[in-house]
């Protein structure tokens, strides 16, 4: 596995002792590649849940390289985070104006307002597919289920009362409507 960081510190270099590891406010993860050669399994000797492990040559060997379009823009525009590029800052500008909260207000409140927007991003990406995918206790309902109830839950500790996904859905919708005419198709579904 190999992962590539990006310095966003405020000098020009890092400091000589600063790494990814140790200290993650000033890089961020840009792009990683995984090399898929083993596969680690249990030693057929040993009888019992044990560290004996031999590593089983695979018949296909792959690379996996993932650049995180989403981290590359934060790099490109100079942003702080993520949370900033065009596809989220007005989940979050949304989710401020509901709670009446503000984004930088404290580390517990960024971190709600993330799971929030990224959860109902996603939970609207799922439901407005032409497959229909409804919020249900098994398969992928279950899935959306759970994301639609883990920002609620953040909705909650952030102080908001009233129902606020169908608000979060309809800015994803705006968002990505022009890419993803399905989402205005099943826009009545998905609120």
């Amino acid at each position: 596995d190999t992962e590539m960081f990006f310095w966003r510190g405020e000098n020009e270099f890092p400091p000589e002792e600063s790494n990814p590891a140790t200290d993650e406010d000033n890089w961020l993860e840009i792009w990683n590649d995984v090399f898929m050669q083993y596969n680690k399994v249990q030693s057929p000797k040993s009888k019992v849940q044990s560290p004996d492990y031999v590593f089983a040559s695979l018949k296909q060997k792959n690379v996996d390289t993932g650049m995180g379009l989403e981290r590359t823009l934060v790099v490109l525009n100079g942003y702080a985070d993520v949370f900033q590029i065009d596809t989220l800052w007005p989940l979050v500008q949304k989710i401020e104006e509901i709670s009446g909260r503000e984004y930088i207000e404290s580390a517990d409140v960024t971190r709600s307002m993330r799971i929030i927007a990224d959860h109902l991003r996603t939970a609207t990406m799922i439901m407005g597919d032409d497959t229909g995918i409804a919020p249900s206790n098994v398969d992928q309902g279950y899935v959306v289920r759970r994301l639609i109830r883990r920002a609620v839950r953040h909705g909650r500790q952030l102080g908001i009362k009233e129902n606020f996904c169908d608000k979060i859905a309809v800015e994803v919708i705006k968002i990505f409507a022009d890419v993803y005419p399905e989402l205005e198709k099943n826009k009545e579904f998905v609120v």
